[in-house]
């Protein structure tokens, strides 16, 4: 796509989704919507929510998470994912930095989401204060800012679902959001690999084509096929799967592109959901299994 295409792209998005779109709020408050009714049905599985908030000089972090209450292999796999996924909170998002390793009791919730709250709030400041000595500027540079949730958002017979959600802000014109959600098996509790056979990208096309032109509607944005290319960022007319497996919901399959991951900044998170009777040829065996 040419330069000119990508900023009439950006422009009519930026247009169209500059509240929605833009950091997948709209996504967000839906996902919010089905956590509600999702949990108020199922009713095996206690969780306590726990926050973390901490403000320094120069920064802010606030964490929370769903800790589950009970010690069968369902709680301990969603112990075991929460303590992943709070590493990658903290590990600034720097892949090659190593993950802080919590050596605490992983039955104690609120030990574990403050050893990690911690150790975000501690690189960020010490981040910031390395950013003063070398700016120059009469002012202070924004404060940076670290903002995650990991959430139950709904549960079947065979499986939860989490939601991780982060927003961080280190300096620049904006900041970043993300937004995964994964299905935590109950009979192993470990989280589902793979949803969909990611040999078959091509013959998925019509179904992520509609997929992407159902999510610019919700956004306020019409457009038909032939100019989905013109939004995006793809190579040979082919949008490829979400680089994030898509997860199991109980309206379909969900799929979730991050930012950039197709399209521009304005794109915001592309999101859909596509029912089971139109995606089942497609997806994995295990998958397939959770929902039957």
């Amino acid at each position: 796509m040419n330069k000119k295409k990508v900023c009439i792209a950006a422009l009519l998005i930026a247009t169209a989704c500059i509240t929605g779109c833009k950091t997948g709020q709209k996504e967000s408050a839906k996902a919010g919507q089905e956590m509600e009714s999702s949990i108020a049905e199922a009713e095996d599985l206690a969780t306590d929510s726990i926050v973390f908030s901490e403000n320094g000089k120069g920064y802010s972090c606030n964490m929370k998470i769903d800790f589950p209450q009970g010690n069968g292999k369902i709680d301990e796999g969603i112990k075991d994912f929460l303590i992943s996924a709070l590493g990658d909170f903290a590990a600034c998002d720097n892949p090659d930095k190593p993950k802080a390793e919590y050596k605490g009791d992983k039955n104690d919730g609120k030990a574990l989401l403050d050893f990690y709250g911690k150790q975000r709030s501690k690189d960020m400041g010490e981040e910031y204060k390395n950013l003063l000595e070398f700016d120059n500027r009469e002012e202070e540079p924004s404060p940076f800012s670290f903002d995650g949730s990991i959430r139950m958002k709904e549960e079947s017979a065979k499986y939860v679902t989490y939601g991780i959600e982060s927003y961080v802000y280190l300096g620049g014109a904006h900041g970043s959001s993300f937004l995964r959600e994964v299905n935590i098996i109950r009979e192993t509790g470990k989280v589902l690999a793979t949803s969909v056979d990611t040999t078959k990208t091509k013959e998925m096309q019509p179904i992520l084509r509609k997929g992407v032109i159902e999510y610019f509607k919700e956004c306020g944005e019409d457009i038909s096929d032939d100019k989905v290319n013109d939004m995006l960022f793809i190579n040979d007319n082919t949008i490829p799967l979400p680089a994030i497996t898509p997860s199991l919901s109980k309206n379909g399959l969900k799929f979730i592109y991050q930012q950039y991951e197709i399209g521009p900044y304005a794109l915001g998170m592309v999101s859909f959901t596509v029912p089971y009777d139109k995606i089942k040829t497609f997806m994995t065996e295990e998958a397939l299994k959770l929902i039957e």
